[in-house]
């Protein structure tokens, strides 16, 4: 962006009107980057090298009050919580998390 980088502008957006959802498209997956995206109530974290269905899925997904994030940066992410826990503990959580994001995939693309 011209004048502000993009991490300023949701800080501005977010500050001004807190309702608008704002969904990060970027080159960037670092984890600084991604921190602070969330950090500044960012509502969604893709990266421009997925395809335009998968767009126009988050983009519905984020309308909807989801929170999506590109599987880069879920990586990004996964890897600072293993070395602040000292990895990871599967259970229950996950099969709930199969089940709602099932959920979600039938209506999404019934919208």
């Amino acid at each position: 962006m011209p004048e502000i980088d993009g991490l300023a502008a949701l800080k501005i957006i977010k500050k001004k009107y807190p309702k608008i959802k704002v969904l990060i498209l970027t080159t960037f997956e670092n984890q600084e980057y991604i921190t602070d995206a969330f950090l500044g109530d960012a509502d969604g974290y893709i990266t421009k090298d997925i395809g335009y269905e998968k767009l126009i899925a988050t983009i519905k997904c984020v309308a909807l009050g989801l929170t999506v994030i590109h599987p880069g940066a879920k990586a990004v992410i996964i890897e600072k919580f293993k070395t602040r826990t000292g990895g990871t503990k599967k259970g229950s959580v996950a099969k709930n998390i199969s089940r709602t994001k099932r959920s979600f995939r039938r209506k999404i693309y019934a919208a």
